[in-house]
């Protein structure tokens, strides 16, 4: 396996377009300083809020792939552009939650383009599949969890509602198993993933559709069990 060395940014040069990942992290810190002013955070907690979940996935992927100096401390434009991203939604939290529909949208977009990063930056490196689909998951998801621990809530990854982590999930096994099964181009199965995330996230709003708690179903197998010893039983009797 070739390893990546200090001076290769950003894992060998991943295919996406730069303002893919730039647009993933200002729209992440804009819904992340939107959270926080909502709830009444004060500048600093609005800047950290904002810069954890629009930061946070890309970060996590560059420690554990141990990329060296992490990407948005070499360009300038990640910093920048979060911070911009924290000062509209410090001021403007008002006009960014009557535009929620559309920020959830661009979120959406910004997911899928997460998802085809994290997945990607695995298979640079030949990891196996289901650490390329963890990644994707990771990197799209990170942030979010980032960013409700640091502001003291139970992660919303975590608890039933939402399809974030499922949605990120499915769309990184299909962009893990396209690159593994099929000739496609690599631009072709990453549009195909950011389609793919996107419509089912924006389905899922649509729709309602929500994870659930967990089902404990002991007693259901429990009674089959003994259904079937008495049974077993009458017949050794008969």
């Amino acid at each position: 396996m070739d390893l990546v060395t200090a001076d290769q940014t950003w894992l060998l040069g991943l295919s996406l377009p730069a303002w893919t990942k730039l647009a993933a992290v200002v729209t992440g810190s804009l819904v992340g300083a939107e959270f926080a002013a909502k709830r009444g955070f004060d500048p600093v907690g609005v800047f950290g809020l904002a810069f954890a979940q629009g930061l946070g996935g890309l970060v996590l992927l560059e420690l554990l792939l141990l990329n060296g100096t992490p990407l948005f401390l070499q360009d300038p434009k990640y910093l920048i552009g979060s911070a911009l991203a924290s000062v509209a939604g410090f001021f403007f939290a008002g006009l960014l939650s009557r535009s929620y529909p559309v920020l959830i949208t661009l979120d959406a977009v910004s997911s899928g383009f997460l998802v085809c990063v994290g997945v990607e930056a695995a298979l640079a490196l030949q990891l196996p599949l289901i650490s390329a689909i963890f990644l994707g998951t990771l990197t799209a998801t990170g942030g979010l969890v980032l960013r409700d621990v640091m502001a003291g809530i139970s992660p919303t990854l975590l608890r039933p509602g939402v399809l974030n982590g499922a949605v990120a999930l499915l769309g990184a096994a299909l962009f893990a198993l396209l690159h593994e099964f099929t000739e496609l181009p690599i631009g072709v199965e990453q549009v195909a993933v950011v389609t793919f995330v996107f419509v089912l996230r924006m389905l899922a709003i649509w729709r309602g559709w929500k994870t659930r708690t967990t089902q404990d179903i002991s007693d259901r197998f429990w009674g089959i069990w003994s259904r079937r010893e008495e049974e077993e039983e009458e017949v050794t009797r008969g």
